[in-house]
């Protein structure tokens, strides 16, 4: 199943766009944060994860449950 981005979805992506890996290159990390993330579609057929799609720029994988995701300090 595929739907557009909640607007929660949204502020994640931008949120996790302020933590990018160090190290990335600077034109990737500048193509990822001026991307237009509302555009993006989410594919919901995963059990645990929801993956907000942007073709041809990135994805972001969602975790469905917080037992699933990284722990909260978990960093790169």
């Amino acid at each position: 199943m595929v739907s557009p981005p909640a607007p929660s979805e949204l502020e994640l992506v931008h949120r996790a766009l302020r933590h990018l890996r160090p190290g990335l290159d600077p034109a990737l990390a500048r193509r990822l944060r001026t991307a237009d993330w509302a555009a993006a579609s989410v594919e919901e057929g995963g059990q645990f994860h929801r993956v907000l799609v942007l073709e041809d720029v990135g994805v972001l994988r969602m975790t469905r449950a917080h037992e699933v995701g990284a722990a909260p300090a978990a960093r790169w």
